[in-house]
């Protein structure tokens, strides 16, 4: 029964007999009499614009109408505010209530559709109904909105964060995504991200922001970070992130401040979100650590970013956690404190060997099952479990978890997997919940699959008497002057370190550090000033003539001609990046480098550049192929991406491990290739105090061969030793104490090392992140080319023309979008000048006009088209190319229109097939009841944690019609999937649209032979009321069928036993620390509401069509 403010789906087509084009219109009018509604077509976002021959108000019969609803994800307009559609609920009264969200501040109302007012592009109806109706749609349609659906239903049915992540030039990994679940899913943010390096720290912490911002308005956040990182952070968000200094999104405001020196103006504003990057440096200044202190007490959110704290290192443990929790953590004095890390030492002694056994019986598992044996048979498998049986028993006395004790008692020797489930589960639930504090994220680099190798290639080279006498001279005077002295610490790090440092880079280098020390009154001497002379000359003479020097290298001993003769023979088209501390040393290489590969075979990244030059000579680097060698100063090339490179080359060699460590970093990068290696390539200077110190840094840490994983925060340490090694004993002091550091070195890796395996457990054993696992895979393995082919494809049949595309790049600029096209699907494009004024945009634009212009100067370059790319690692590798992804203008109109449209949601077509079958294949999925959890006004930021035990991928049911024998459901889907995958420009052929109005031949020779289009023939053959039945039937019987199947494919059971889990936890963890409960009761009641939605979940049709499978 139709009543006012209903809103129904009206028929606008020329053809009212067959029509495909509808809007949704609004009832104002009713006549009872003549069976007629006066509906209006609302436009509150001026959408007439692109298509103003649309009709403003309708007379139209009510037999001509469809009841329909609003899309879930629509923007609608409530009291004058932009709200969201989130579901759907009907009354008694047939109206129907939308739970709505503000675009804006993301309250949540429910209200009646009849004080809604909606655009009419959002009117949908089940895609059955559409068949009923023989509203069967060209099936290119249904063919795009297939592929499209099947990756974008992830993001619906996924974990909170997402799809805003999923939007970003990131590599998704399940890791980053836990930690944004973590420290999101309560009201306030506090924790902090403790990651080895490598692990991607900045990137969870901008990924935080990123999914916050979306989510809140008007809020103020403070980054602060070490002024050597400032630009490194800007960079990234902007690049990456599409975040930036100042007002962003939503009202929402970004101030960037140096750790160094912001404490007190820091402690003067209001902040709603706080991250503090390399927060380890505060405990450095007690003041500095004090004022940031106060700082935390007042602020709701903050998030730290640190090296992995060590429980060694007691009181700096603490005083981290005082600053991430100060009510929890400013009343335990250090004896409490210290009574914490002894009950966690004890549980991760005990667990370290477990993890141990864990692993050999894991080991033996594989061999057996590689062998076909019986793991059974292997001496070595019982005993590897009764000791792990063991240690749990220990354990257990030790905690008294009765949990715990429930999950390992599980465990049989017996089963084919000899109890190895089980038991994972447990060491899990063990690792991940007896820690001393939760709110500490550890991530560890155990847990990434297929890292890069990394390599080293040394370069060494003799202080030769005959060769280079006046390098060796000067070396020999300097090591003199500093063995005369009684030398004191300060004295090394002010005068003999900097010097030390300068001259294993260049004589220019080492030439201004001693000026710098004269003008500061130390006295240099004199035969030390005067080899440096002829030094310096001797190497200026190499530069000026390199290209000549390298036909006969062997002739001259010296670090540039090791350098440049290695990136001339062996490099060959690899791209390198040169890393250099020094001013001095980066001008002289910038000339000889012109000199040898011309200034278009290399690029510079040093202070002072200006910003254009900077983004030019990167982009030049990443997109150039001839472009092979970029050249860095100590900044490093901040922020950037430089994957594309196999090399890096330390011109010099810095004294801190951690500066070594983000030079690598640079091309060891998450998502690079594992078969990829990173190659440092290291010159030193024999029997120097440099090679001692490369042999440490090699021998010693193996930083050349493997990340510091987790010894960040103890490299002070290291490096404090290594100077008091050094001026104890100049010529022997390192030599003799290396192998004492190393010795330290080793210990403290071992002992970090069985906190590595406990972090490392709670993360791959545990069930929950195995799903979390499998979501990231399945939705990376969909985002692929078919779904970036599918996209353009869709953006093509919907409006988009004239769009070029070469290399996985896409061209779309201001004249691309066609109203005439459009009109078929209701396609509304971003506003172009709105587009174009983005930040990023407006950067990547005017980056490649600069570089345009360089090349050819004379050409004018049209300016308002966009570069971009669906393919996401082309995206992460390249600065410069726009990223068509989850948030961006284009992309999200184009998903849009294929996921809230009812076009592509019904078709009827024959196709040629390997077999002959005729019947129904619909498209079902499952999402979690979030219905329940609103009505109970719970966030549904609970049940983003869980909502992924539910099954992401679609389920395709076929109900036959007829066919030739009895033919499986799986082969008919099989041949259905290989015609909705191909191309379909180039199938056109081999299909057959059975709506078609025209009289056009397929081939099927409808026309010929019936004298009809095949529209006309369809209803003669399938009559209304005998076809409306056959749909009506097979709907029902594929919706049980595919509940069963999707249900299947879930793991509930699993998502309780979790949540058991979870809240058992609370308790238990709560009762061996000594430590406050979590609120038990709230949040078991949580879970429950939770839970009930992942066991009655909605099932919704996606697609429905009639195939028609002709034996070729």
């Amino acid at each position: 029964m139709l009543s006012e403010k209903m809103y129904v789906r009206c028929p606008i087509d020329h053809d009212m007999i067959n029509p495909r084009d509808f809007l949704m219109g609004q009832i104002t009018k009713i006549d009872s009499f003549a069976d007629t509604v006066e509906v209006v077509f609302n436009d509150p976002f001026h959408y007439r614009m692109y298509y103003d021959n649309f009709p403003m108000t309708a007379p139209l019969p009510i037999s001509m109408v469809q009841r329909c609803q609003f899309f879930a994800g629509s923007i609608v307009i409530y009291e004058k505010e932009q709200y969201r559609v989130i579901a759907c609920v009907k009354k008694e009264d047939g109206y129907y209530n939308y739970y709505i969200e503000s675009v804006y501040d993301k309250t949540l109302l429910c209200e009646p559709e009849n004080k809604i007012i909606a655009p009419f592009t959002v009117g949908k109806v089940d895609p059955a109904v559409q068949l009923q109706n023989y509203e069967f749609q060209n099936p290119c349609w249904l063919f795009g909105r297939s592929i499209v659906t099947k990756t974008m239903n992830v993001l619906d049915n996924s974990i909170m964060g997402f799809r805003e992540l999923a939007g970003c030039k990131i590599f998704l990994m399940p890791h980053q995504l836990k930690s944004v679940m973590r420290c999101l899913q309560d009201d306030v943010c506090r924790y902090m991200l403790a990651d080895e390096v490598g692990m991607g720290k900045t990137i969870e912490a901008a990924s935080i922001l990123k999914v916050y911002f979306s989510r809140h308005s008007d809020a103020n956040a403070l980054i602060v970070v070490p002024g050597a990182l400032l630009e490194q952070w800007k960079t990234e968000l902007f690049l990456k992130f599409d975040l930036y200094e100042g007002e962003n999104e939503n009202n929402n405001f970004i101030t960037f401040a140096e750790l160094e020196t912001t404490a007190d103006r820091a402690c003067e504003g209001n902040w709603d979100f706080i991250i503090i990057d390399e927060a380890h440096r505060l405990l450095k200044s007690a003041a500095c650590y004090d004022k940031f202190h106060n700082l935390s007490r007042n602020t709701s959110n903050m998030l730290l970013l640190s090296a992995t704290p060590v429980q060694q290192k007691r009181l700096d443990y603490l005083d981290l956690l005082r600053l991430i929790l100060p009510g929890k953590y400013d009343s335990c004095t250090k004896e409490q404190f210290d009574e914490l890390v002894e009950k966690q030492g004890n549980v991760t002694k005990i667990a370290a060997i477990i993890l141990s056994n864990i692993e050999d019986l894991d080991e033996v598992l594989r061999d057996s099952q590689e062998a076909d044996e019986n793991p059974h048979d292997n001496e070595d498998s019982e005993d590897f479990y009764e000791d792990i049986m063991s240690g749990f028993r220990k354990l257990y006395k030790i905690v008294g978890d009765e949990m715990l004790k429930e999950m390992y008692e599980k465990a049989d020797f017996n089963e084919g997997d000899m109890g190895l489930s089980h038991i994972k589960v447990a060491i899990s639930y063990l690792c991940e919940n007896y820690q001393i504090e939760k709110n500490i994220i550890r991530n560890r680099r155990d847990t990434l699959d297929d890292l890069p190798e990394r390599q080293l290639i040394s370069l060494p080279y003799a202080l030769d008497s005959d060769k280079n006498f006046y390098e060796y001279g000067a070396y020999q005077a300097l090591v003199t002057w500093i063995t005369e002295k009684d030398l004191t610490k300060d004295e090394f790090e002010k005068i003999f370190k900097p010097l030390f440092g300068a001259f294993f880079s260049s004589p220019w280098a080492f030439e201004k550090q001693v000026m710098f020390l004269e003008a500061g009154g130390v006295t240099v001497p004199d035969g030390l000033k005067e080899n440096l002379r002829r030094w310096s000359m001797y190497e200026q003479d190499i530069a000026k003539n390199i290209v000549d020097v390298l036909d006969e290298p062997e002739e001259r001993t010296s670090r540039m001609v090791r350098i440049m003769y290695y990136l001339d023979e062996y490099v060959n088209d690899s791209k390198v990046v040169l890393f250099t501390n020094y001013k001095e040393t980066f001008e002289i290489f910038e000339e000889m480098l012109a000199d040898f590969y011309t200034e278009d075979g290399f690029s510079c990244f040093r202070r002072g550049m200006s910003v254009d030059e900077l983004e030019m000579n990167v982009c030049k680097f990443q997109n150039d192929k001839n472009c092979t060698i970029m050249l860095c100063d100590e900044s490093g090339g901040e922020g950037r991406n430089f994957q594309c490179a196999d090399y890096v080359v330390h011109i010099d060699l810095p004294w801190d491990a951690n500066a070594i460590e983000q030079r690598i970093g640079r091309l060891d990068r998450m998502g690079r290739e594992s078969g990829r290696a990173v190659i440092s390539v290291v010159p030193y200077a024999e029997e120097t105090l440099e090679e001692e110190l490369f042999k440490f840094w090699d021998n010693g840490l193996k930083i050349f061969s493997h990340s510091l994983s987790g010894l960040e925060i103890i490299m002070n340490d290291i490096n404090n030793a290594i100077v008091s090694a050094i001026i104890k004993d100049f010529r022997f002091g390192l030599t003799n104490e290396i192998q004492n550091v190393i010795d330290r070195s080793v210990k403290l890796k071992e002992e970090v090392r069985e906190e590595q395996h406990f972090d490392t457990a709670a993360y791959i054993y545990r069930p929950m992140n195995q799903e979390l696992i499998r979501l990231v895979k399945y939705y990376n393995r969909n985002e692929n080319k078919m779904f970036a082919d599918a996209m353009l494809q869709w953006a093509k049949l919907s409006g988009f023309r004239e769009v070029e595309e070469k290399n996985d790049v896409i061209r779309f600029n201001d004249h691309s979008f066609s109203t005439r096209s459009a009109e078929n699907s209701l396609l509304i494009p971003p506003d172009w000048d709105s587009y174009l004024a983005q930040r990023q945009n407006q950067f990547i634009s005017r980056i490649h006009e600069l570089r345009q212009d360089k090349v050819d100067k004379n050409t004018s370059h049209y300016s308002r088209s966009i570069d971009g790319t669906f393919n996401r690692k082309k995206a992460i590798e390249n600065d410069y190319i726009h990223f068509f992804a989850p948030g961006d203008d284009i992309f999200d109109c184009i998903v849009d229109n294929a996921m809230r449209s009812c076009r592509g949601q019904a078709a009827a077509f024959a196709m040629k097939a390997s077999i002959n079958w005729t019947g129904f294949v619909y498209t079902w999925s499952l999402y979690p009841n979030e219905r329940l959890l609103i009505e109970k006004g719970i966030s549904l930021s609970y049940l983003s944690t869980f909502r992924y035990y539910l099954a992401v991928e679609q389920v395709q049911v076929p109900v036959r019609i007829r066919s030739e024998g009895e033919i499986p459901d799986d082969k008919v889907i099989r041949e259905f999937n290989l015609m909705v995958q191909r191309d379909f420009e180039s199938s056109k052929d081999d299909i057959e649209h059975l709506g078609r109005r025209s009289k056009n031949e397929g081939f099927l020779n409808i026309f010929s032979q019936y004298r009809a289009a095949n529209i006309d023939y369809f209803r003669s053959t399938y009559p209304q009321e005998r076809w409306v039945d056959f749909v009506k039937k097979s709907r029902k019987m594929s919706k049980d069928k595919a509940l069963k199947a999707l249900r299947e494919r879930s793991h509930t059971e699993e998502a309780k036993a979790e949540m058991d889990r979870i809240l058992m936890s609370m308790t238990a963890t709560s009762e061996y620390y000594n430590q406050e409960s979590e609120d038990y009761n709230k949040m078991r009641g949580i879970y429950n509401v939770v839970l009930e939605s992942l066991m009655k979940p909605t099932v919704r049709l996606e697609s429905a069509c009639f195939v028609w499978m002709v034996k070729k």
